[in-house]
């Protein structure tokens, strides 16, 4: 008996083993005692309730429940069913699918809690909330739209704003959302915050409208390189000419963005006589005054969406894509009206804090600067109208509260109280300690760095990330100090820590900018040369729209391996950055979801026994193409008994390709000797009619047991018609 033989009869064997097993399994099972679980009718019926208390309770419970009232719930829903963004399954209808939604990005819930409040199971709840998501994220075009050009009515009709910011359009600031990312992503996301956080770029016009967000930047990114990758993006931030935002001290001065003075700190009381004591501090009051409209939109979103509050349990890119959704949905319940997640004007305390060290900030644009410079005097200037209208005001609302005192003229009174004007600016905002420039102070004179003082610096810091000095966040103040203290001996001139660390911060920028290129479409890296390489025609065509670029790309990259060591995967380079402009997903296969939805008035059935049960629902799906009715649960293969006959199927189509493998791999024994030792053809001829004999081990095997005139005249035939 041949080895191919014997391997059949083991297979056999084997397959005949599996099937006794199989079958006894299931008359163990026929014969044990089942579990007894309760009728699926009655899971539907206490999840109909549970929908039915959310949606035909008050507005109270469904802002508690899903963070937004009954009637913008609706309308969300009728809306993603004209458009068939969502579609009502025979299981589930589009309100159950972003109920889910909601509950999970509203309170930060888990999928297996909430598939028990729900009744559905964690597959059919991680499935509609993707499709969710992506149906929100359809909604960006007409819910995150740019801020109108026009002058808003509430600059237009205040004298402390008009017209010194009618051309300003909106606020600009940024947040951290905290995130959950992976060990080795940590150092990138934890900037000056204690823990990883994603930081979340916005633009809000003044009705706390969000007008264009960029989210999933590490958290240890500065909120100036966040901006400048907006603009720079295709889909990006766009500013109006003659337009601009208001952003915080952390920001430099330039066309577009007008932030207040730093250095510069006041304190107001209402009515104290501590009022602003120049120009400048009368600007930033006012500055704040109008820009505290972003702080209060993020703290709206954040207390609607817990999601934003918590670390998340989803991967990195759906936690970016929830931020965007979540501002989506921000836009779409504001145009129903403002709740009690809006924090007021009057209460919200604005945070004016600097996190920006001096040497974070830009240099400011001279013309900006100037024109800021001029504001700032004119409303020096006119405020006194403001305070003798203040006072007229005062006293004519006085008047009027001694007329209701005496004629209970209550409607005559309220229809006077929206006045605006400088008692209303109780603040106190405090710049950071940054060094002026061109605000005015002394600016320090830059020092100059040679490429072998830089190399000298950098294998300085190499060697401390060799001792495992390194944190998080970089390196401590005292190896900084040492690095500076070697310098000064290295090459003779005194230098602080303060511009070794400045030295090294512009290094860093150098590798954000590095990865960044490496990233590009069609770009290739040299790892001999530490060079990108891109092709003549696409490094035209980018330094043309990117001049900055050009010393990076084709040519050898000056100390990238210090470089590589120093910063490594523990810098910020905007890579899951994603803009409000782009999709959250792609569009998944509904199939054939029927459009029918579970009757709620079915009536409850008696059954013979005198019991009482709740019929469900009849549908199509029931039964077959024919009409025939379904078989009963007693004649349908239980999920066990599918899940075994589906091993068995799999181990049997292995054994299967493995017989055929070993067929097709085995070698007829001596066929390479008889075909090389054939006399009267060439080596190559006759390792051609071997590799054809390979091929066919049929015709291997009969050419074995040819006579030796038969192989001779078999080869001449073959290699005539075969081999030239």
């Amino acid at each position: 008996m041949d080895f191919a033989n014997r391997r059949r009869r083991a297979a056999a064997f084997v397959v005949a083993i599996a099937a006794w097993v199989f079958v006894w399994f299931r008359r163990r099972c026929e014969e044990s005692r089942s579990v007894t679980y309760g009728p699926m009718l009655q899971r539907d019926i206490e999840r109909i309730a549970n929908l039915r208390f959310i949606y035909e309770s008050d507005d109270t419970h469904c802002v508690n429940l899903l963070r937004m009232k009954r009637a913008p719930f609706f309308q969300l829903c009728d809306l993603f069913r004209t458009r068939v963004l969502l579609r009502d399954s025979i299981h589930s209808t589009i309100e159950e699918q972003v109920a889910m939604f909601l509950h999970v990005v509203g309170h930060n819930q888990r999928f297996r809690v909430i598939s028990m409040s729900f009744r559905r199971s964690i597959e059919t709840i991680s499935r509609y909330f993707q499709e969710v998501l992506y149906a929100v994220g359809e909604l960006r075009n007409e819910m995150i739209v740019p801020a109108a050009t026009s002058v808003h009515p509430r600059i237009l009709n205040s004298r402390r704003w008009y017209p010194y910011f009618k051309d300003c359009i909106g606020a600009i600031d940024g947040t951290h959302v905290l995130a959950r990312v992976p060990l080795k992503m940590q150092p990138a996301f934890r900037g000056r915050k204690h823990t990883t956080t994603q930081n979340v770029l916005a633009a809000v016009d003044f009705d706390l409208r969000f007008t264009y967000v960029l989210a999933g930047w590490e958290g240890s990114a500065h909120d100036a390189l966040i901006l400048a990758d907006a603009l720079e993006r295709d889909d990006g931030l766009r500013v109006p000419p003659g337009k601009f935002y208001l952003v915080d001290a952390g920001y430099a001065v330039r066309p577009g963005f007008l932030p207040p003075y730093r250095a510069t700190r006041y304190h107001l009381r209402e009515f104290g006589n501590n009022r602003p004591r120049d120009q400048r501090e009368l600007f930033n009051l006012r500055h704040s005054s109008l820009r505290v409209t972003v702080e209060r939109a993020f703290g709206a979103l954040k207390n609607r969406f817990k999601i934003l509050y918590n670390k998340p349990f989803h991967p990195y890119k759906t936690q970016v894509k929830l931020v965007l959704a979540c501002c989506i949905l921000h836009n779409w319940i504001l145009r129903h009206g403002v709740d009690e997640h809006v924090p007021s004007e009057e209460t919200w305390a604005p945070n004016n804090n600097d996190e920006s060290s001096p040497n974070d900030v830009v240099a400011d644009n001279a013309s900006w600067s100037q024109q800021r410079d001029t504001w700032a005097a004119q409303m020096w200037q006119h405020r006194g109208s403001v305070r003798v209208s203040i006072l007229l005001l005062s006293l004519w609302l006085l008047a009027m509260m001694t007329f209701q005192f005496y004629f209970t003229a209550d409607s005559m009174v309220m229809a006077h109280l929206g006045g605006e004007g400088e008692a209303n600016e109780v603040q106190e905002v405090m710049g950071g300690n940054a060094a002026q420039g061109a605000n005015g102070g002394n600016a320090r004179v830059a020092m100059r760095w040679t490429s072998v003082m830089s190399s000298f610096v950098l294998r300085r810091f190499v060697e401390l990330v060799g001792q495992g000095v390194k944190t998080d966040k970089g390196f401590k103040e005292v190896h900084v100090n040492a690095v500076a203290s070697h310098l000064t001996e290295f090459c003779g001139q005194d230098v602080t820590g303060t511009q070794v660390y400045n030295h090294l911060r512009k290094w860093r920028q150098r590798w954000v900018k590095i990865c960044k290129l490496k990233d590009i479409s069609g770009a290739l890296w040299d790892d001999d040369n530490y060079m990108i390489v891109l092709d003549e025609e696409h490094l035209l065509g980018h330094t043309k729209d990117h001049p900055k670029d050009a010393e990076f790309l084709n040519t050898p990259i000056e100390n990238y391996m210090p470089m590589q060591i120093i910063f490594g995967s523990g810098q910020a380079t905007g890579k899951f950055a994603m803009g409000s402009n782009e999709p959250l997903g792609t569009p998944t296969d509904f199939g054939q979801a029927a459009t029918e939805t579970i009757d709620l008035s079915e009536p409850e059935v008696t059954n013979g026994d005198g019991s009482n049960s709740v019929e469900g629902p009849k549908h199509s799906a029931d039964k077959g193409k024919d009409g025939v009715q379904a078989l009963g649960k007693r004649k349908r293969v239980s999920e066990e008994e599918a899940s075994h006959m589906a091993a068995m199927t799999k181990a049997v189509e292995k054994v299967a390709d493995a017989l055929t493998v070993d067929v097709q791999n085995e070698i007829p024994p001596g066929l390479y000797r008889a075909v090389m030792e054939t006399p009267g053809f060439s080596e190559e001829a006759l390792m051609y009619a071997l590799q054809n004999l390979l091929d066919n081990k049929a015709l291997g095997k009969c050419y074995i047991q040819m006579s030796d005139d038969h192989r001779v005249l078999w080869l001449r035939t073959f290699l005539a018609k075969h081999y030239i």
